[in-house]
């Protein structure tokens, strides 16, 4: 997969599986934890 948008180029994109806690707020006090089972990873690169 390869897609571009002016000077920068997308090279890589895929899913980690990992599995980690997330903690959404929920109001002024509150938190919502989450269990999630993946990281979103994307390489790029900045041409000059």
């Amino acid at each position: 997969m390869l897609s571009t948008s002016g000077e920068i180029v997308e090279v890589l994109n895929f899913r980690h599986f990992a599995r980690y806690m997330s903690f959404t707020l929920t109001g002024k006090q509150g938190k919502k934890k989450q269990t999630m089972n993946g990281i979103e990873v994307s390489v790029v690169l900045h041409l000059i």
